[in-house]
């Protein structure tokens, strides 16, 4: 008789939780989901606007803003005269001693970095996983397109336009132009797909396509020699917020780039 009264305990017991669970858990989701996607638009409650410190003609920095757009996250970007070296003021040395663009404050949390920042908004206000896949293989190379795209890309495109751009020469360097093209034929080589790994767009593609646009905009890429990859940029050309985000400042750096040339 006592076993029988702790098993009809244990079914009572059990029904009331499957009750509590099925009634709880919806409204749980719902609230979840919901802030979520407050903090995916940038709208959460007593958050004020992200600031995002860059200038168009920045690679790096249109990358940043290639990827909020990619979120759907609102920003305010804030124009920096590098020109004028606002990176070099005081205020703004306070935020970032190492006085480089871009930067973004997210009430009161300074980061700089493009990729650094991209990782950062994506996981904390984005709920498109493709970017910036959980799975830790897929993540691993994702974060190795990000390294490609700072340690080669940029890096050698920084390389060929900075002494031109700071007075130093007048031409671009022939031997540089082919050091980026080296570059160039690993990103071909690696370009299996339609994006950097696979099918489907991630942090790696908004890196790369930011220097790769520029190095297109002040010397047109040859479809011939490297076809994967013109055709990959054509594909991130597609996306209805890259003129405004990349496209446009891509132009603008190689009209700074060829004023200087003779």
């Amino acid at each position: 008789m006592f076993v029988f009264l702790l098993y009809q305990l244990h079914e009572f017991a059990s029904t009331l939780v499957k009750m509590i669970t099925s009634r709880l858990l919806p409204n749980v989701a719902r609230v979840a989901i919901g802030s979520r996607a407050a903090f995916s638009t940038g709208m959460a409650t007593n958050s004020p606007r992200i600031k995002l410190y860059t200038n168009p003609i920045s690679p790096p920095g249109r990358s940043v803003e290639l990827t909020a757009k990619a979120i759907d996250l609102d920003i305010e970007v804030i124009a920096i005269d590098l020109l004028g070296n606002d990176t070099l003021k005081p205020d703004y040395l306070l935020k970032n001693p190492q006085h480089t663009i871009p930067m973004i404050d997210d009430g009161g949390k300074f980061i700089w970095d493009s990729q650094a920042i991209n990782v950062y908004l994506t996981t904390v206000y984005s709920r498109n996983e493709d970017l910036y896949p959980n799975d830790p293989f897929v993540r691993a190379k994702v974060n190795a397109g990000l390294h490609f795209n700072s340690g080669v890309l940029f890096s050698r495109l920084k390389l060929l336009i900075s002494p031109v751009i700071r007075g130093f020469k007048q031409d671009l360097d022939p031997e540089k132009v082919e050091y980026f093209n080296i570059g160039l034929q690993l990103l071909e080589d690696t370009l299996h797909a339609d994006y950097y790994i696979g099918n489907r767009m991630t942090l790696a593609d908004l890196s790369c396509v930011s220097s790769v646009s520029s190095f297109d905009a002040v010397l047109p890429i040859s479809h011939e020699r490297f076809p994967k990859t013109v055709d990959w940029l054509r594909r991130m050309e597609q996306l209805p917020y890259y003129g405004e985000a990349n496209g446009e400042g891509a132009k603008k750096l190689a009209k700074v780039v060829q004023s200087f040339l003779k």
